[in-house]
């Protein structure tokens, strides 16, 4: 046929070609098994080279489009001429003789039939299969072979997601579930092909859309439609920036992950700077590469070993490494030293304080004494950790109290606190408000001297990772004989973020097996002896690492530093005329406790300077001293691992800012400041 012929169409003969063709063509697919049933077809059946034929002679095959062009839209004759059908038949994809897609039929229509499968379409000779899924990107239309935009300008995929990606020129489509490929590309059509570019896709019609169910009686569930606020173009834009976030009950509705993240987000901005926070013992800096260990084992319930062998297999060569350092007998058969890893050192307390009572009461029992008034001696001093142990678990607080001029425990006061109801005493490596270690060796030569049978705890929370390599000489742990346990603090000294502690044990004989639980609902047997059960791995794994990462040197390099940052922040500090309380030289922990001269008269006191610190963002805590001793006000400094001389300058330039700004103010204004 040709161009003159097609011209001579009318609409009517047009229109009654497509109706036979629907009907025909609906036959098919019921006698065959719908379009695969067509597909798959013998080619030797009669009835299908009869409709083949009545195809061919329908689509005018021949001297339009060459092999491999491809039409877009309904019906596009071979001069690329759009021809649409009055009622476009919405499921006909026409074949050639192998069962292909001919490369210059019309092809591409916004949505598959009810399969829910749309063909990709590369032209020509060769074979098609079908695909499953969606096309690309959205959002534009179709070129011609020219670069103008043709007649069928598509915009967007239906939410269903199907469509035909047509590519004109020879070659082969492929077999695609899920997305369908953005593959192929033009190659040899004539100017009568229209090339559909791989991020455009058909627009369905409202037939299309609204029909049946991908499966049989399932009705199709429609998704509310997104509100204005949802499509806002940034949190600060939705309404929940103008919402005040949920304080009291938990909300009915969701919110967005990224509003909810930058919400909170923007809450703990007012919170203070954990790197200017001198107040705190604890870590504020870790590499990245433990950073990422301890992510990656956030999920781990550490107390699952059956579950998670090697993380308990990691705690316990971190217990053997710190027993080792805190020098546990291990060269004596007889002494098993062991442990265990905590939350903290005030669990740590717990379980040692507990161990102590117990083994106390068992003895009391077998020489049929009474048990019930047990007593602990300790420094008035003492974190406030050792108070809970001792008001939870009923144990009598025995003080040996602080003076204007020892803020720490007497070795002979201690001593002569002990009686038959004593069952430990408390001494501290590394006091909270000066830093200073107590005499342990001073009251282990006491109570061997005297013949007393009392064990010592060291609380060794904060020095028990600085004396051993700042003071390695120093007597006070499993060297001496009274000692019996030992808690630090990983997330001190030992350079982890917060979340753990560390108790160490000399012998089995002074944990009594019945604090010991055995449990076997997590897989296995095992024993358990802790405070709290469930917890993360992290901190452990973050403590493995920072021992082996660092070694004894690395850890002794860095415990010198920041003793010598310690020593030059108290000379720089006497030089601008407050009193040390604080050791130097590392016969005390790396900080810095300090007051004021009281000989010099001054109108404000450690709290206005504490107070003047903080509005340059520096928290510095001022405090009173311990009880009998709580007229002495105080300051201090801990001296952290990023704490570095270059931030230790900006501090006494603002330590000697705060001072001057003090001197130069009345009164009024300070109690007015104070209140």
């Amino acid at each position: 046929h040709d161009k003159k012929h097609e011209k001579e169409l009318t609409e009517l003969e047009k229109h009654e070609r497509a109706k036979e063709h629907d009907k025909e063509h609906a036959h098919g697919e019921k006698k065959h098994g719908g379009l695969f049933g067509f597909l798959h077809r013998d080619k030797t059946d009669p009835e299908l080279k009869e409709e083949e034929a009545a195809r061919q002679e329908r689509l005018h095959h021949g001297a339009g489009a060459a092999a491999g062009t491809t039409a877009a839209a309904y019906g596009q004759d071979h001069e690329g001429r759009n021809r649409l059908h009055k009622d476009p038949p919405a499921d006909h994809v026409p074949m050639n003789e192998g069962g292909a897609i001919r490369g210059s039929s019309s092809t591409s229509y916004g949505e598959a039939p009810k399969s829910g499968y749309a063909s990709q379409v590369t032209g020509g000779t060769g074979t098609t299969a079908p695909a499953t899924g969606n096309t690309g990107i959205t959002g534009s239309a179709p070129l011609d072979n020219t670069g103008r935009t043709s007649s069928a300008a598509y915009e967007e995929a239906p939410k269903g997601g199907y469509a035909s990606q047509v590519t004109g020129g020879t070659g082969t489509s492929a077999l695609s579930t899920g997305t369908a490929p953005r593959g192929g590309t033009g190659g040899n059509g004539n100017d009568s092909g229209v090339v559909i570019e791989p991020h455009t896709a058909p627009i369905p019609n409202d037939k299309d859309v609204d029909k049946d169910p991908l499966v049989d009686g399932m009705k199709k569930i429609k998704f509310p439609e997104p509100t204005e606020h949802e499509l806002s173009t940034s949190v600060y834009g939705s309404h929940f920036a103008t919402q005040d976030l949920p304080k009291t009950e938990m909300p009915e509705k969701e919110m967005p992950k990224d509003v909810a993240y930058k919400m909170i987000k923007d809450e703990l901005s007012l919170d203070g700077n954990p790197i200017l926070n001198l107040a705190s013992f604890c870590t504020t800096y870790m590499e990245e590469e433990a950073e990422k260990l301890m992510t990656a084992s956030m999920a781990t319930n550490f107390i699952d070993y059956e579950e998670y062998p090697q993380s308990a297999e990691i705690q316990a060569r971190c217990v053997s490494m710190i027993g080792r350092m805190f020098n546990a007998p291990t060269h004596d058969d007889n002494e098993a030293s062991m442990g265990t890893s905590t939350i903290g050192s005030s669990e740590a307390i717990m379980l040692g304080t507990l161990a102590m009572k117990k083994a106390w009461q068992n003895k009391r029992k077998a020489a049929g004494k009474p048990y019930d008034k047990p007593n602990i001696v300790m420094n008035s001093a003492v974190q406030v950790c050792w108070e809970k142990a001792a008001r939870y678990f009923e144990v009598e607080e025995k003080y040996v109290y602080c003076t204007p001029d020892r803020y720490v425990i007497d070795p002979e006061e201690a001593v002569n606190l002990v009686d038959e109801n004593t069952i430990g005493i408390c001494a501290i490596l590394g006091s909270t408000y000066t830093g200073e270690y107590e005499d342990v060796k001073g009251i282990n030569d006491l109570l061997v001297k005297r013949n007393i049978d009392c064990p010592i705890h060291v609380d060794a929370a904060s020095g028990g990772f600085v004396a051993p390599f700042v003071n390695p000489k120093l007597e006070w742990d499993f060297r001496l004989e009274k000692v019996i346990s030992i808690n630090v603090s990983g997330h001190k000294y030992g350079l982890v973020y917060p979340g753990v502690g560390w108790a160490v044990w000399r012998s089995p004989e002074y944990l009594p097996k019945e604090l010991i639980f055995n449990i076997n609902y997590l897989g296995a047997d095992q024993a358990s002896f802790t405070l709290n059960f469930s917890k993360g791995a992290s901190q452990v794994i973050g403590q493995y690492y920072q021992m082996i990462r660092l070694g004894k040197c690395g850890y002794r390099a860095i415990m010198l530093n920041l003793t010598r940052t310690a020593d030059y922040l108290s000379a720089h500090l006497e030089a601008l005329g407050f009193l040390i309380l604080s050791q130097t030289g590392g016969k005390g922990l790396p900080l810095v406790a300090f007051r004021l001269d009281p000989e010099k008269k001054r109108h404000y006191d450690e709290y206005a300077v504490a107070h003047q610190l903080r509005q340059r963002g520096w928290v510095v805590p001022a405090y009173t001293m311990a009880p009998h001793s709580e007229k002495l006000k105080l300051m201090r400094v801990v001296v952290r691992e990023d704490f570095s001389k270059s931030r230790c300058d900006q501090l006494v330039a603002d330590i000697k800012l705060a001072v001057d700004t003090l001197n130069k103010s009345d009164t009024e204004m300070i109690q007015e400041q104070k209140e």
